[in-house]
């Protein structure tokens, strides 16, 4: 699930749709087809907007065909398709080089570019976005190899929060989690770790608040928490509960996501 001013956008194997919940509407979105010819595709998608034009939500679509084991994909084949909500049409673009796979993992936006912890081509990790603006992707290395994470926007800047050990119960239970936060996007970028601490409650993280606060799923018993950058663990008190939406009729939203 994205959003961008109160609109949500999402999407499942059969589209993609715009719900307003303030008017509790839906509109579907006739996703774009790829070359019908590939055997297999990285695919991906994500919301943002132009800094001329922040009212116009635009969607990004991409994919690139995946034909055998480590395959590096070719810059003609790539297809990367452009949808604006003012127009309620697709551009569609060719030979825009795709730096890596995000198609399994969520998506933060910050200053209207989208962005993926992505799968690179020649890299184990990068961070990966497209610009609306240059209609281009760009590329940052993670710091380390992470595998598991969630993405955020910490006081302005961008964020990656993840576990980097649990805790058998012989050696006590628990997790060791780390923060890391980039500065200097779009010039000299660098990557510090913002905190590090040993904490009882294992969780898996499953999204960031503005304020770094994360949303953990307690392992042992599904629970859902809190965490915050000083390591204190709050247990939210109460059952979250799904509420049904009228009689609409539209997939459940895929993946976390924060925008700023």
């Amino acid at each position: 699930m994205r959003s961008h001013n109160g609109l949500f956008v999402m999407g499942d194997h059969y589209g993609l749709f715009l719900w307003n919940p303030s008017i509790n509407k839906v509109k579907g979105i006739e996703e774009p087809d790829f070359p019908s010819h590939w055997r297999g595709q990285a695919t991906g998608c994500g919301v943002g907007f132009c800094k001329k034009d922040e009212e116009d939500l635009k969607v990004v679509s991409f994919g690139v065909p995946l034909p055998g084991h480590n395959y590096v994909p070719l810059v003609q084949e790539s297809v990367v398709s452009i949808y604006s909500m003012s127009t309620d049409s697709w551009k569609t673009i060719q030979g825009i080089y795709i730096p890596g796979d995000s198609s399994n993992n969520s998506e933060v936006t910050l200053d209207g570019v989208p962005h993926w912890i992505a799968r690179s081509w020649e890299e184990n990790g990068i961070f990966m976005s497209f610009n609306f603006d240059k209609e281009e992707f760009g590329q940052v290395m993670l710091p380390i190899p992470i595998a598991s994470q969630v993405l955020g926007i910490y006081k302005g800047l961008l964020s990656i929060f993840w576990c980097s050990k649990v805790y058998s119960r012989a050696e006590g239970s628990g997790a060791d989690y780390e923060m890391w936060v980039l500065s200097g996007y779009g010039g000299e970028q660098i990557w510090t770790k913002l905190f590090f601490f040993q904490q009882t409650v294992c969780g898996l993280p499953i999204c960031m608040g503005y304020n770094g606060d994360v949303l953990l799923s307690k392992a042992d018993n599904g629970k859902i928490c809190t965490l915050n950058d000083t390591g204190e663990v709050l247990l939210i008190p109460y059952e979250l509960s799904v509420h049904t939406l009228g009689h609409q009729n539209f997939p459940m939203p895929v993946g976390p996501t924060v925008n700023s």
